[in-house]
């Protein structure tokens, strides 16, 4: 058997690369629904978790169903600092 690096005489081709330098978002309105298991959610903030918990009777458990989530325009990318990845993921 020979090693893979000496098997080959030339570099395998570059795979494509997406850079992308700027990314405009308008006004988004998406209705959410999830649940979500608190004691798991530290993205919550703890007081936040034992208030929905104490208000809720002790469950540990959270369903949201239809929430409306409204975000402003935003600017995503920008020359300085670029979105770069792969679509052969």
């Amino acid at each position: 058997d020979v090693p893979y690096h000496l098997s080959r005489r030339d570099p395998p081709p570059a795979s494509s690369k997406l850079v992308m330098s700027s990314l405009v978002v308008g006004h988004a309105k998406v209705d959410v629904w999830c649940r979500l298991y608190l004691p798991d959610a530290h993205y919550v903030p703890k007081t936040l978790r034992d208030t929905i918990q104490a208000l809720s009777f002790g469950t540990n458990r959270l369903d949201v169903k239809g929430a409306q989530v409204k975000l402003p325009q935003q600017s995503l990318f920008s020359e300085r600092s670029p979105g770069e990845g792969s679509l052969s993921a």
